[in-house]
């Protein structure tokens, strides 16, 4: 290559390494000082070149085309359905770029379509709109620096080499053309050269696809230099978050000072980072009906220095919103908090809040100029200690968010629009900015797209997604043209998509003397083609990283730290395959006595109580391990929000109206045989004062009507579930029955051989002459099976009950009560239709017998407590029964049964059972 020659190159990634490679042949010839390579990408160089012909018009900045477009389509509206919006005007402005490229005139043809008629007709008012201001669209670039050259030649280099060019387009062509006829202009042709070896692999999903390239690009850096490897991915922005992800578990460390392991080109959108995602939290708040989780979002996040110090106190005004089922509303959420917790309302409320105040006080869907709204925005940040940087990555979004500000006030100043809108072109204009890490030719393994592959070479090279969607890539979306205008597009039919693939793929067999193919077979359940280009001899891989680990993925910290956390015994000392075993099965039946307990404690110092609640007895039955990590851990669930009321809620209020409504019977001297509407009376003043502190919330005034049923109109009315109740209520008291007492408790109950006291309360309990004594407890839901309570164990809530009364514990008049007979059951309140009231066991069922049962399943269980065993096992000392429990517990993900997954394997074998 002459000291006279100019290259110019398609991409920059292509220029890069062409100046990197000249300097290592200049380096390796013993040169200290060259001239540097005359080589620029050609966006590059047009830009370049125009600026110094001192032009009168420029182009256009990408700000400045997108509100044009905005401005225009307020006076010529697009068609219906269509809404103009930041979307749209990308979409105009993208197609009216690839027009002029393909030197086809926006606001001409054949106006085919309604769309179509659109788009000429803003495109000629577009292009009439720029050039009043001095602008064109940057696309025109190649066609006025054409006609330049066309005109006066102007000071070229005696020859112009085109680099990676192999399919231009047509504007291209042109300014080829014209520099043809000023200047020698060399095309380098394509590669023709084929790989040594090249293999086709096929992976079952894209997640198999990237754990096998990483295995093998681990084996590769063994023996190649890490920027001797490519990696080409079809969809780069498809693969991208897989490959970044697992790139960081396997170098685990970090590389040293100037050095990388890796180079992913592909770049991430400025509203990806996290600085950048905080920064937009009040706008987000104020845009969605200020919802809880975002006001938390606010409140904790480490960006805004306003609440240093206090986030973790702060953090716990959630489970309060959330047991209120407040999920929006910022006066609400602060009413609330100052309400329960004015320690908290006084921290979330100090200083610069009272700015939030008022910037939620105003209406979202005002009116403002764009300068108005970036003030009020940086006004609120500054006022909320926003921002507080931690590293270079903060600083880079800081910086470009201040850029973006900058060009909408300058570029958009007095350009109105509501807050929807502002937030949406502060959206687009974020994902659109890409923030790259700078980076050597020699910055590790490249992982490239498509186009940005033009030109390289490596000594091996992998190539991701090789279907019938990678490549050729589906048809480019080009709405706004019609059918004749779409086949003069590169790109714009399925025959043109498949030329440029067919040079796509010659080109990339031509990189490295060693080319990999892979592909998935199919993708979220879906079956996936493979390239038109696939080999017809492949081979079929898959990587199973808990079976068999590998040397690359057993670098991987969570890998190592699951792999170690399900290992029960001890791996041998100096065993040189303790890496790669499979991991051991799980212990069944958990840990063994003689082992240690979770937390570490040894088996002499029992961490079992002396005295458990009947719902923790419960517990402990249910599953000893959810027992010891909600009660004796003290870790809780925490309950989503919903609009709707939660059944724990609907189910305490209810149980409140009952004893209420039964005790105020009571002191009124009434029985259930009173007048029905007097009766009525007492039971909706009961309801009225439950829901006292949720009067007039709209979800709480349902419940009120289904419990009582709808207002009189003048028909008859539906029954509510309170209804229902009392006339079953009515009808079993007229059978002799008497209520003894409500929410009777009972303390220090301790049957035969028993580790621990019982404590609890009995929602209910009735008595009659003859047939003794019954406790009720009422049910809001679905109630407990009766084989559960009496055959298999597995439900110990009312056979506690039993044993209390049995022994005389809430009074004496039960226990007296008792020797005429026990019995126990449900009331089912679940709707006005449903409405049950459940004795458990038939006529003659012995509860006796059953009792003493119960007492020696309750001592089983007391043993295995206080021995610190907690196993992840379903009802241990109960009879065998379906394990159905784990598919809704709250602490799956923590027990070996979650873990090693177990459960899910019982469950899909019971499913094909």
């Amino acid at each position: 290559m002459t000291s006279n020659t100019f290259t110019l190159t398609s991409t920059g990634r292509l220029a890069r390494h062409l100046r990197h490679r000249h300097r290592l042949e200049n380096l390796s010839a013993g040169r200290n000082a060259w001239e540097p390579l005359k080589v620029l990408h050609l966006n590059a160089w047009l830009e370049e070149r125009w600026a110094s012909s001192w032009p009168e018009s420029l182009p256009a900045p990408g700000l400045l085309s997108l509100a044009t477009w905005r401005h225009l389509a307020i006076g010529i509206p697009p068609p219906k359905p269509l809404i103009a919006d930041v979307a749209l005007h990308k979409l105009l402005d993208e197609n009216y770029g690839v027009m002029i490229r393909h030197r086809l005139d926006p606001a001409a043809g054949d106006a085919s379509t309604p769309l179509v008629a659109w788009r000429q007709e803003i495109s000629a008012a577009f292009k009439r709109s720029l050039a009043e201001r001095g602008y064109f669209h940057p696309s025109e670039l190649p066609l006025r620096i054409a006609r330049a050259l066309t005109t006066d030649g102007g000071d070229l280099p005696g020859e112009v080499r085109l680099l990676g060019f192999e399919s231009p387009a047509p504007a291209e062509v042109k300014l080829f053309e014209a520099l043809r006829k000023c200047t020698t202009l060399i095309v380098e042709a394509d590669r023709k050269r084929k790989p040594e070896r090249l293999d086709a692999l096929r992976l079952p999903t894209p997640e198999q696809e990237v754990l096998y390239l990483l295995e093998r690009l681990v084996e590769d850096a063994q023996a190649l230099p890490l920027h001797r490897i490519g990696v080409v991915a079809t969809g780069l922005d498809e693969y991208a978050p897989l490959l970044e992800q697992g790139l960081r578990d396997i170098t685990g460390t970090v590389p040293p000072a100037d050095s990388f392991f890796f180079n992913l080109t592909l770049g991430k959108p400025l509203l990806d980072f996290p600085l950048v995602k905080a920064g937009l939290l009040p706008l987000r708040f104020a845009a969605e009906g200020e919802k809880r989780e975002l006001f938390l979002a606010l409140l904790l996040s480490p960006f805004y220095g306003h609440w240093r110090g206090v986030r973790h106190e702060i953090a716990r005004a959630d489970r309060t919103w959330r047991e209120t089922s407040a999920e929006s509303g910022l006066s609400d959420l602060l009413s609330i908090t100052k309400k329960s917790h004015p320690d908290l309302h006084e921290k979330i409320t100090r200083g610069g809040t009272s700015r939030l105040l008022a910037f939620c006080r105003r209406p979202f869907s005002e009116t403002r100029t764009i300068g108005a709204w970036v003030a009020s925005l940086e006004s609120l940040w500054s006022a909320l200690s926003f921002p507080v940087l931690s590293g270079e990555q903060d600083q880079i979004a800081w910086r470009h968010l201040n850029d973006i500000l900058s060009d909408l006030k300058a570029h958009l100043p007095g350009v109105r629009m509501d807050g929807s809108e502002f937030l949406s072109w502060l959206r687009h204009l974020l994902r659109d900015t890409l923030s790259r890490e700078g980076a050597s030719e020699e910055a590790g393994i490249q992982f490239l797209g498509l186009i940005e592959s033009r030109g390289l070479d490596f000594d091996r090279l992998y190539v991701l997604g090789m279907t019938d969607r990678g490549l050729p890539q589906p048809v480019r979306p080009l709405p706004f043209l019609d059918g004749r205008e779409r086949m003069a597009v590169l790109g714009g039919t399925p025959e043109s998509q498949y030329i440029f693939a067919e040079k796509a793929y010659s080109h990339l067999v031509s990189l490295a003397p060693r080319v990999t193919l892979l592909r998935p077979e199919q993708k979220d359940s879906e079956i996936l083609l493979p390239s038109p280009f696939w080999p017809r001899q492949d081979e079929v891989r898959s990587v199973n990283i808990w079976s068999e680990p590998g040397r690359a993925w057993m670098r991987a910290g969570w890998l190592k730290s699951a792999f170690e956390g399900c290992r029960i015994h001890d791996t041998p000392s100096g065993d040189p395959l303790a890496g790669h075993r499979p991991i051991p099965g799980p212990h069944l039946h958990g840990v063994e006595p003689e082992a240690k307990a979770p937390g570490g404690l040894p088996a002499d110092q029992p961490l079992l109580p002396a005295g458990l609640s009947a719902a923790d007895v419960q517990a402990a039955l249910s599953c000893p391990f959810r027992y010891f990590t909600e009660i004796l851990l003290g870790i809780k669930p925490l309950e989503e929000v919903s609009p709707a009321v939660t059944p724990l809620e609907r189910g305490k209020r209810l149980h409140r109206v009952l004893h209420s409504f039964t005790g105020k019977i009571r002191e009124k001297k009434l029985d259930f045989g009173a007048d029905r509407k007097k009766l009525f009376a007492i039971l909706s003043t009961c309801v009225d004062e439950a829901l006292e502190d949720v009067r007039g919330k709209p979800e709480w005034d349902i419940e009120r009507r289904l419990w009582l049923g709808e207002e009189s109109g003048g028909e008859e009315k539906p029954p509510g579930i309170l209804s229902a109740w009392l006339e079953a209520e009515m009808e079993h008291l007229s059978e002799g029955w008497k209520i003894l007492g409500e929410e009777l408790r009972f303390h220090k109950l301790k049957g035969k051989d028993w580790s621990f006291e019982v404590r609890g309360r009995m929602d209910r309990v009735d008595v009659h002459d003859s047939r003794g004594i019954i406790v009720w407890d009422y049910k809001t839901g679905n109630p407990p099976g009766t084989k559960e309570v009496l055959e298999q164990f597995r439900k110990a809530q009312l056979p506690l009950y039993l044993l209390a009364l049995r022994e005389g514990k809430p009074s004496p008049a039960a226990h007296s009560a008792a020797d005429r007979g026990l019995s126990a059951g449900y009331i089912r309140l679940k709707s006005a239709g449903k409405i049950r009231m459940v004795p458990l066991g038939a006529k003659g069922f012995s509860w006796k017998e059953c009792l003493d049962r119960w007492e020696r399943t309750i001592a089983a269980l007391g043993d295995l407590l206080k021995k610190n065993d907690f196993p992840a096992r379903p009802y241990p000392v109960s009879e065998p029964g379906v394990e159905s429990d784990c598919l809704s517990c709250a602490f799956v993900t923590l027990c070996e049964k979650g873990v090693t997954g177990e459960w899910r394997a019982r469950e899909e074998d019971e499913d094909e059972g």
